[in-house]
C-alpha cells in the first residue's frame, strides 16, 4: 500500500515538472497563459504543483490541446504515466517552401497516423470554428488512452462519428456525454465565445484532437 502511495506520489511530481517545463517551452508566464487559452490561473497552479493534488486525466487532455495549437504534439501516455513518446514540434504549413504543399500535407498526416493504432482525421472547410481555427486547418484524433473515459471528455476538442453515418465526422467542443445512449452534445467554437451547439446527437466514436496542421494562405 505504501509503496502504491509512492509511486502516484512520484508520477504527480513528474507531471508538474513536465507541465512547467512546457510553459518555459513557450516562454509564457502562468498569466500569459491563463488568459490565452482561459484557465484560471489558481486551476494552472494547482496542476503544476505537488502539494496542490496535480493536474487531472481531463485536465491533462485540455492541456494537450493548447499545446497543439502551439506546434507542440504531446502524448498523453508521457505526460500522466511517464511512457510513450516525447513532446515534438509540428511544422507550420506556412513555413514549408516546398514546390507540392500538398504532398507536404500528406507527410504531416502520415507521420501523424504512424505514431496511432487508431485515428480520425478533419480538414475544416468553413469558418464555423472561428475566431481559433479558420478553414484549412486539419485536426488530427486519436483513440482514447485505456485508462481515459469517454466521460471525462467535457471541455476537449473531438472529432466525432455519427452513429449511422461513420464518414460523416463532426468537430467540436464536448459540453456533455451521455454514455448510456451514445449521445454527445457539441459546442463549435470555444467555450470561452459565445457558441454554435448540437446535440444531443448519438455518436458511434469519439477522438480527442491531439494534433492540429495550420493552414495560412500563401
Amino acid at each position: 500500500m505504501g509503496e502504491n502511495l509512492e509511486t502516484v506520489d512520484r508520477f504527480i511530481k513528474k507531471r508538474c515538472e513536465k507541465l512547467r517545463s512546457l510553459r518555459s517551452m513557450v516562454n509564457m508566464s502562468r498569466r500569459e497563459f491563463s488568459e490565452k487559452y482561459h484557465i484560471s490561473s489558481a486551476t494552472l497552479q494547482s496542476w503544476e504543483s505537488p502539494n496542490l493534488g496535480g493536474i487531472s486525466e481531463s485536465g491533462a487532455r485540455q492541456i494537450i490541446q493548447c499545446y497543439a495549437e502551439q506546434g507542440i504534439q504531446i502524448d498523453f501516455a508521457w505526460l500522466m504515466f511517464d511512457t510513450g513518446n516525447s513532446p515534438s514540434y509540428w511544422q507550420d504549413m506556412r513555413a514549408n517552401n516546398s514546390k507540392n504543399p500538398q504532398r507536404q500535407v500528406e507527410n504531416e498526416i502520415q507521420i501523424c497516423v504512424n505514431a496511432r493504432k487508431s485515428h480520425a482525421i478533419y480538414r475544416l472547410k468553413d469558418d464555423f470554428m472561428l475566431p481559433r481555427y479558420r478553414s484549412g486547418d486539419i485536426f488530427i484524433g486519436s483513440t482514447l488512452h485505456p485508462r481515459q473515459k469517454e466521460s471525462e471528455l467535457a471541455g476537449c476538442l473531438c472529432i466525432v462519428s455519427f452513429i449511422g453515418h461513420t464518414d460523416n465526422l463532426s468537430l467540436g467542443y464536448i459540453s456533455n456525454v451521455r454514455l448510456r445512449r451514445k449521445e454527445v452534445w457539441l459546442t463549435h467554437l470555444d467555450p470561452a465565445c459565445e457558441a454554435r451547439k448540437l446535440g444531443p446527437v448519438q455518436y458511434s466514436e469519439l477522438w480527442p484532437v491531439t494534433s492540429i496542421l495550420r493552414h495560412h494562405d500563401t
